[in-house]
């Protein structure tokens, strides 16, 4: 029972197919978006986490556009051992110029990866925004331009699909995980040793990564531990559900009506 219930729900798979269908139809107007960031579990800090880099990678051209504090400390020519005594403002400059280049694109869409909350997604980027520009109002995406790719995963694939810290594993099984990138605890660890070449690196390799694992599952190659029957829905109803809603059967099933209305005129 509990393995049919991780099974994939037909109606969220078909919806969830559909979704990632039509993002790669308009490939040219969606990126993929990741960011890296201070340590989100800091129980002695109550100030938000500083942002330290966001990318931001354009579905069909691969062309891939950086955020960073380390690139603006080179633009303002700091070096590394001043980056820490300036932190806020390189943040602040690179978060201005993060929303001023989203604000020109208003018709894209942002493919993420649980980028849905105040303490790790959009909000939280336009929070540092409010707290680093004294109440400014930064850019907001509207929510229907956000997709958020682990989800449309666990719809096509089912709960069960790769196991707990899904990204990483799911990467690694499929092969397209790079040396350079880190975990999210990896990039904390990074910040506090003020390796911000590191964070700037993962960072633009997490959308190359969340980029090819978008296009294995609109390929449908996507590797994961659901299993072909699962994928159908994990039990004789769903499957018969799927059978029936297949486009090749729906054909099948007009034919064989148009022949015994055939069969039964000439009877």
């Amino acid at each position: 029972m509990g393995q049919d219930m991780a099974a994939p729900n037909p109606t969220r798979q078909a919806s969830a197919r559909q979704a990632l269908d039509d993002l790669f139809r308009q490939s040219d107007f969606v990126y993929v978006i990741h960011y890296s960031c201070e340590d989100l579990d800091r129980p002695e800090c109550t100030s938000s986490p500083r942002i330290a880099a966001i990318a931001l990678r354009n579905l069909k051209s691969a062309q891939t556009q950086q955020f960073s504090i380390l690139q603006t400390a080179e633009i303002q020519n700091l070096d590394s051992s001043e980056m820490f005594e300036h932190i806020d403002k390189l943040e602040k400059s690179m978060l201005k110029d993060f929303f001023e280049f989203i604000s020109f694109y208003q018709g894209n869409q942002y493919l993420h990866w649980n980028m849905r909350g105040d303490t790790f997604g959009f909000q939280a980027i336009e929070h540092r925004y409010k707290v680093l520009c004294g109440g400014g109002k930064p850019y907001v995406v509207d929510n229907a331009r956000k997709i958020d790719l682990s989800r449309l995963l666990i719809d096509i694939y089912g709960s069960n699909y790769i196991e707990h810290k899904r990204l990483e594993r799911l990467a690694n099984k499929n092969h397209v995980w790079p040396c350079g990138c880190l975990t999210g605890k990896q990039e904390a660890k990074a910040f506090s040793k003020g390796n911000f070449q590191a964070m700037q690196r993962s960072t633009s390799q997490k959308v190359q990564v969340l980029a090819d694992i978008a296009e294995l599952a609109y390929d449908r190659k996507l590797k994961t531990n659901t299993s072909a029957w699962d994928m159908r829905g994990g039990s004789l109803g769903k499957f018969l559900m799927w059978f029936g809603d297949h486009p090749i059967f729906t054909l099948v099933g007009v034919l064989a009506g148009v022949i015994l209305a055939i069969v039964g005129i000439v009877m």
